[in-house]
Formats: C-alpha cells, sequence, structure tokens
C-alpha cells in the first residue's frame, strides 16, 4: 500500500499576547489606548498597524497579561470581532472568558483580516467594566 497524499498544511499556534498597563488605564478613551496598551511591538508601529503574519490552518490564542500589575491584575481577551477585509478565522465573532482560540481556515497569500480585540481587566487597585477595544491585523503569508 503506498501512503495517502493529502494537501494538508500543518498548523502552527500562534499567540497574541495584549499588554496592558492596568494602572493607567481605567479612565482613558479608545483613542488614548497606544500609550497604555500594546503586542510588545516596535513604539514606532501602531496597535492599528500591528499586523500578525499566519499561515492556512495557523491555530491563534489571544491572551491579554498587565504590564504594570501581572502578579495581582487581570486582562481578560472578551471578543474578536472581524471588521473588514477577507475573512480568514473560522468565525466572525470569536468569544472567550479570558483568553481566545481561533483558526486561521480560509484564505489565500496575501488576504488581510482587520479585527477587534475587545478586552476588560480587573486590577487590585484600579478596575474598569468599561469594555477596551484595540484594531490590529491579520495576514496571510
Amino acid at each position: 500500500m503506498s501512503p495517502v497524499k493529502t494537501n494538508l498544511i500543518p498548523s502552527k499556534t500562534k499567540r497574541i499576547t495584549l499588554y496592558v498597563n492596568t494602572e493607567k488605564l481605567k479612565y482613558k478613551k479608545d483613542t488614548d489606548l497606544y500609550e497604555y496598551v500594546n503586542f510588545g511591538q516596535d513604539r514606532r508601529i501602531s496597535n492599528k498597524d500591528y499586523t500578525l503574519e499566519v499561515a492556512l490552518n495557523d491555530d491563534i490564542e489571544w491572551v491579554g497579561v498587565s504590564s504594570s500589575s501581572p502578579g495581582t491584575d487581570t486582562v481578560f481577551i472578551k471578543e474578536i470581532v472581524f471588521k473588514k477585509g477577507k475573512k480568514i478565522l473560522n468565525k466572525d465573532i470569536l468569544r472567550g472568558e479570558k483568553e481566545i482560540n481561533g483558526k486561521v481556515d480560509k484564505g489565500k497569500k496575501g488576504d488581510m483580516e482587520f479585527y477587534s480585540i475587545y478586552f476588560k481587566f480587573i486590577g487590585k487597585s484600579n478596575s474598569s467594566d468599561k469594555l477596551f477595544h484595540i484594531d490590529p491585523i491579520l495576514r496571510i503569508i
């Protein structure tokens, strides 16, 4: 018997970590988030221009971390929502309580999905029930 050939592309897990300065963010507007929220990218790259390169079949895990008080504050990633571009994720809206998992299950090289990450946080001395959001990009390579 000869081996079965498939067109399956092996998947990789990509972790997107959202760093939130929970000590200073509570009363800020979404437009002020760059100073307090980022993905660990170079400061010259805005959150709106932050692009994660992914491949078809990649699994993506979104997690949040307090950059100011990681031992006492918790960041909750609540939703990942498609905004525009090519739909490359397995759902238009992904929901979770603390972390969210998704999969790149469609698209071709160069396709870009613009999406929003909705999050909130609970801190020892500074919590917010407000749902903040930022809008990065996924691009298939």
